[in-house]
C-alpha cells in the first residue's frame, strides 16, 4: 500500500481510510515531538521556536509523499486478510455449487419452481419456446439514488467526507487570496517619498535586498503584508497621519515578515490543515506557528533599536483601529490581531526576556532532529499480520485470475495441480450447471534476500553526533519449505524461553552464526549465568563477550555485571585494563556511559599519561572522551604553548582542537603579523575558512593590517582574492573591506560591472551599483530598454523604472497603441495608477478613442473601466468627455440609474 493519493485511493475504501489512519498517527507523533521541543525551547528566540513548528508542519506535507523514494518498512499491525478466490471473467468457466450433503454455512436451499410458459404469439411458430418470466423492476430517481448510496462502503462515506471538507477548507483558502489580489490591484501606489525613503531604511535595517512596493488601501484598517515573491505592504489611509516614530516602528515590523519569508510558511501551515484537518494538532500547531511568527518579527524589531515602550504603544494603537480583517487573514499578514495582543504586550515589555539571538546552529541540530524522526514515520507502513507458519495471509486480485497480489508486487502462480473430480451435487431446478472443477489457490511466497541485514536497534550516542550501525542485529528470515517442514515456524528474533533440548531449525541456525558452541554456554554457566535466554546468549557470542573476557573483567573488580552490561562492554571493546587503570586514578565510579566514551574514541592509559605530562591533570571523564574525540595530542599542545599561548584550559584546547586550529595554522598567522590573537580569534578565523594562506593573498592585492573582524566578513560573504583581482582590472581598485562586502552581498560582481561598463555606464559609485541591484536593474534589463529608444537613461531613472514595474514589455505594447516615446516620468504614473496596454485597448474598444496619458490616470484612478463607459453608452449617453465620465462615477451613477430615472420621467 502507497502512503500517497493515487485513484486507488478512492477505489479501495478500506485502504485509503488505513491512510488517513496512518496520516493521523503520524502526524500527531510529529507534532507532539515538535511541541515537546518547543517547550523545551521557552526560554529561547521565538524565531527558534517557529522553525521548530515550521518543520512539524513541512513534515506533515511531505508525509506522504516521502515513501515514494524511501524503502518500506512494513509493521504488522492490521488484521490478516482472508483468502478470496478470483471472480471469474467473461467466458471463463462457471465453478460448481456446493451439494447438499455437504451443506454451506449461509446457504440456502431454494425450492424448484416449474417455470412459466407464454402462449405462442403466431400459428406459424412449429413450436413454443419457454420463455421464464422476470420481474420488470420499476426506476425512479429515488430508487437510483438509494441503491446507489446502499452501494457505498462505510469507509467510503469517510473518504467523501475528508475530501469535502479539504475542497471547503482549500475553496476558502483560494476565495481569500483572489480578494487580497484584489484588494492589491486595487490599491493606489504611495508617491509619497519620505515613506519610500523610511522603507529603504527598514529594509537595510532588516536585510530586505529585494524593493518592496508600498500602497494605499482603503480597505483595511491595519498594515498588511502580501505577497510571496514580489511582496506588497498594504497601509491604510489613516497612515497619512501618523508621527514618523510610528511609519518607522510599522515598517521595520513589515520588512521582519518578508525577511523571515512568513507568508510562504503561513501558506505552508494553511495548506497542511486542508488536507489534515482531522489532525487536532495541526490546528494547534498552525495557531502556535502565528504566535511564534509574530513575536520572532517583534524580536527583530526591537533588535533594530525600536524602543520597547514606543512599540508596544504603537501595537496597542493598531489594534485599536482593527475593524475587520478576518476574511484576508489566510492571504495576508496583519501586524496585530486582537486575540494575540496580550501575549506580545507581556513578551515586549518583559525586561527579564532579551535573548533575540537565533543560532543557525542550533536550527541545523533541529532540522537533523527531525529529519531523524520522520524519515522511519515515512517509511513505516501497516501490514496485515502473519498468519500460520509465519506467512501473511495474502488476498487474490480479482482483476486479474493469474495472479497473485503479495505486499507490493505481483507473482505469476505456479502450475496447478490435478484434482480429483468433485462429487455429484444437486443443482438448483431452472440452471445448467456445466460440470468443471475449482482448482485451489496457491501463494506464491517471494524469495528473501538472506544476504541482506538491517540493524533494527538503536544505539544511545553519548556525544549527540549521528552515527550508523552497519554490525547487523537482526538475522534475515531463514527461508524453510513449508511442504518440506512445515512444523518449523519463522521468527524474526530470538523468543524468551530458555535454553532447553528442544531447539528449532531456526534457532540452531542462529547460534551457529554467531559461534555459539556446548563449550561456550558451558563456560557462561560456570561464571554463574544461567538463566540467559537465546537472545542473550547470541548477543553476548555476536559482541565477543566470551567467558575468558567475563574473567579478565572479575579480575579487575567488576563482578556481578549484568548481561545488559556485558553486552555494552564488548560492543565497544571495553578493556578491562583501563577500567582497572581509571580505578587506579581516582575515577571508580565512571558509568557505563562514559566508559563507553573513553572506548569509542580510543582513549586509553597512554593517551591519559601524555595530557598528563603536559600539565592537563584531574581532567573529567568527558573532557577526556572529548580530547579524544578532536584528536587532541601532547604535540600539539606543547607547539601551542611554544607560541606564547601559556594559559589555557582544556576548554581552549578542545575548542582550537574541534575547529582544527593547530601550530602550524598559528605560526602561520604569527609570520603575517598576528601575534595578539586570542583563542577566539583563532576560533573565528577558522570557523569561517580564513587561513594563513588567504590572508597571504589579501596582502599582496593591498589589503594589509586587517581585523579579524573585516577578513571574517569577506569570507563570510564569499569575497575572495579571485573576485578582488577582477575589480581592479576593471578600475576598481583600493575598495574597502566593507565596500567589496556590500557589494557580494547585493550580487554585485566583476563580470556585471563589466557589462555595465559596456552599455555605458562608467565610472559608477559602489553605492550605485548596489542600488541598481538591489532593484534589479540588469544590464539585459537596461539592453530592452535600448530597444526601445529609451538610451543614456541615468541610473536614478533606471531604479525608478524598475520599481515602479514599468517593464520594457509594457513600453513596447503602449507604443504599438500610439503611445510612444514617452518620458519616464510619464511611464512611471501610468504605471503607478496601474494603466497598461490592456487597460488602454479596453478604454479604445469602449469608444473613447486616443485618449491623453493624463485622462487614462484620471479614469483608472477613479475605478472607470470600460465596461462602466459601454454601460453608459448603451443607456444613450454618447460623446461623454473623460471628465463627464469621471463625474459620473463619482455619484455612483450607472447605466441602469439612468434607465430607470427616464422610465420614471416618463410616466410622469
Amino acid at each position: 500500500m502507497t502512503d500517497l493519493i493515487t485513484p486507488s485511493f478512492f477505489s479501495d475504501p478500506q485502504a485509503g481510510v488505513i491512510l488517513l489512519v496512518s496520516w493521523l498517527v503520524k502526524g500527531l507523533l510529529v507534532l507532539a515531538a515538535a511541541g515537546i521541543i518547543t517547550w523545551a525551547l521557552r526560554r529561547s528566540a521565538a524565531a527558534s521556536r517557529h522553525l521548530v513548528w515550521t518543520l512539524g508542519i513541512a513534515a506533515l506535507l511531505l508525509l506522504p509523499f516521502l515513501p515514494q523514494v524511501l524503502p518500506v518498512w512494513s509493521i504488522p499491525v492490521l488484521p490478516a486478510e482472508s483468502v478470496r478466490a478470483p471472480v471469474p471473467q467473461a467466458n471463463a468457466p462457471v465453478a460448481p455449487l456446493p451439494t447438499m450433503e455437504e451443506p454451506v454455512e449461509g446457504f440456502v436451499p431454494v425450492e424448484p419452481v416449474a417455470p412459466v410458459v407464454t402462449e405462442p404469439q403466431q400459428e406459424e411458430t412449429s413450436a413454443a419456446v419457454p420463455v421464464a418470466t422476470q420481474s420488470v423492476p420499476t426506476w425512479s430517481v429515488t430508487t437510483m439514488l438509494t441503491r446507489w448510496a446502499q452501494s457505498f462502503h462505510w469507509t467510503t462515506w469517510i473518504l467523501m467526507i475528508w475530501l469535502g471538507v479539504a475542497l471547503a477548507i482549500l475553496a476558502r483558502l483560494a476565495v481569500a487570496h483572489i480578494g487580497v489580489g484584489r484588494m492589491v490591484r486595487r490599491a493606489r501606489l504611495i508617491d509619497d517619498e519620505a515613506w519610500h525613503d523610511l522603507a529603504d531604511i527598514a529594509a537595510a535595517e532588516m536585510g530586505v535586498a529585494n524593493f518592496v512596493r508600498l500602497r494605499w488601501s482603503p480597505w483595511s484598517s491595519v498594515p498588511l503584508t502580501v505577497g510571496i515573491i514580489r511582496p506588497v505592504i498594504l497601509l491604510p489611509l489613516e497612515a497619512q497621519q501618523w508621527s514618523t516614530e510610528r511609519r518607522k516602528v510599522v515598517l521595520r515590523h513589515e520588512m521582519a515578515h518578508i525577511k523571515r519569508r512568513d507568508c510562504l510558511t503561513q501558506l505552508l501551515a494553511q495548506l497542511t490543515c486542508a488536507f489534515h484537518w482531522f489532525n487536532p494538532l495541526a490546528w494547534v500547531a498552525s495557531n502556535q506557528l502565528l504566535i511564534e511568527r509574530e513575536r520572532a518579527c517583534d524580536d527583530l524589531v526591537l533588535q533594530a533599536g525600536t524602543r520597547a515602550s514606543a512599540y508596544a504603544e504603537t501595537l496597542l494603537e493598531t489594534a485599536q483601529s482593527l475593524r475587520s480583517v478576518e476574511w484576508s487573514s489566510p492571504a495576508a499578514l496583519a501586524m496585530a490581531r486582537r486575540s494575540q495582543l496580550e501575549g506580545r504586550l507581556l513578551a515586549i515589555l518583559d525586561d527579564n526576556k532579551r535573548d533575540y539571538s537565533f543560532s543557525w546552529k542550533r536550527a541545523a541540530a533541529t532540522a537533523g532532529l527531525f529529519g531523524v524522526l520522520i524519515l522511519p514515520l515515512a517509511a513505516m507502513q501497516p501490514a496485515p499480520l502473519e498468519g500460520e507458519g509465519g506467512y501473511a495471509v495474502a488476498s487474490v486480485a480479482p482483476a486479474d485470475t493469474d495472479r497473485v497480489a503479495m505486499g507490493r508486487s505481483q507473482a505469476p502462480l505456479p502450475p496447478l495441480p490435478s484434482v480429483p473430480p468433485t462429487p455429484p451435487m444437486h443443482v438448483i431446478p431452472g440452471f445448467d450447471m456445466p460440470d468443471v472443477h475449482v482448482p485451489p489457490v496457491i501463494v506464491d511466497v517471494p524469495d528473501f534476500d538472506h544476504d541482506f541485514d538491517f540493524d533494527h536497534d538503536f544505539d544511545f550516542d553519548f556525544d549527540h553526533d549521528f552515527d550508523i550501525d552497519v554490525d547487523p542485529d537482526v538475522d534475515p528470515m531463514v527461508h524453510v519449505d513449508p511442504v518440506v517442514a512445515p512444523h518449523v515456524q519463522f521468527e524474526t528474533i530470538f523468543g524468551d524461553e530458555a535454553l532447553s533440548d528442544s531447539l528449532t531449525l531456526d534457532q540452531i541456525i542462529r547460534l551457529r552464526r554467531y559461534g555459539v558452541t556446548p563449550a561456550f554456554m558451558q563456560g557462561l554457566r560456570d561464571l554463574g549465568y544461567t538463566d540467559l535466554t537465546l537472545n542473550e546468549v547470541a548477543s553476548l557470542a555476536k559482541y565477543d563477550v566470551r567467558p575468558e573476557y567475563i574473567r579478565r573483567l572479575q579480575d579487575a573488580g567488576f563482578t556481578d555485571l549484568s548481561v545488559e552490561a556485558l553486552i555494552n562492554y564488548g560492543r565497544y571493546d571495553l578493556d578491562p585494563s583501563l577500567m582497572q587503570a581509571l580505578r587506579e586514578n581516582g575515577y571508580g565510579n565512571a558509568s557505563m556511559s562514559e566508559l563507553i566514551s573513553l572506548a569509542r574514541y580510543d582513549v586509553d592509559t597512554a593517551y591519559i599519561q601524555e595530557l598528563n605530562n603536559e600539565g592537563l591533570t584531574n581532567l573529567s571523564l568527558n573532557d577526556l572522551a572529548q580530547a579524544g574525540r578532536y584528536d587532541l595530542d601532547a604535540q600539539t599542545i606543547a607547539a601551542v604553548r611554544d607560541l606564547g599561548y601559556t594559559n589555557l584550559g582544556i576548554n581552549d584546547y578542545l575548542q582550537l582542537a574541534r575547529y582544527d586550529v593547530d601550530a602550524q595554522e598559528i605560526r602561520g598567522l604569527y609570520e603575517l603579523g598576528y601575534t595578539s590573537l586570542t583563542v577566539t580569534d583563532l576560533i573565528n578565523l577558522s570557523r569561517y575558512d580564513v587561513d594563513a594562506r588567504e590572508i597571504a593573498a589579501l596582502q599582496e592585492l593591498g589589503y594589509r593590517d586587517l581585523s579579524t573582524e573585516a577578513l571574517i566578513n569577506l569570507s563570510r560573504y564569499d569575497v575572495d582574492t579571485e573576485e578582488i583581482a577582477a575589480l581592479n582590472r576593471i578600475g576598481y581598485t583600493n575598495l574597502s573591506t566593507e565596500a567589496l562586502v556590500n557589494l557580494s552581498r547585493y550580487d554585485v560582481d566583476a563580470d556585471q560591472i563589466a557589462a555595465l561598463q559596456e552599455l555605458g555606464y562608467t565610472n559608477l559609485s559602489t553605492e550605485a551599483l548596489i542600488n541598481l541591484s538591489r532593484y534589479d536593474v540588469n544590464p539585459a534589463a537596461i539592453r530592452a530598454l535600448n530597444e526601445q529608444g529609451y538610451t543614456n537613461l541615468s541610473t536614478e531613472d533606471l531604479i525608478k523604472l524598475s520599481r515602479y514595474d514599468v517593464e520594457p514589455e509594457t513600453i513596447e505594447a503602449l507604443a504599438e497603441l500610439g503611445y510612444a516615446q514617452m518620458s519616464v516620468d510619464a511611464l512611471i504614473n501610468l504605471s503607478r495608477f496601474d494603466v497598461d496596454a490592456r487597460f488602454v485597448r479596453e478604454m479604445q474598444g469602449a469608444g473613447l478613442g486616443q485618449l491623453s496619458i493624463e485622462d487614462l490616470i484620471n479614469l483608472s484612478r477613479y475605478d472607470v473601466d470600460a465596461a462602466y463607459v459601454r454601460d453608459l453608452r448603451d443607456a444613450g449617453l454618447e460623446n461623454l468627455s473623460v471628465e463627464r465620465v469621471i463625474d459620473l462615477s463619482k455619484h455612483d451613477i450607472d447605466g441602469d440609474y439612468i434607465r430607470e430615472m427616464r422610465g420614471a420621467t416618463d410616466d410622469n
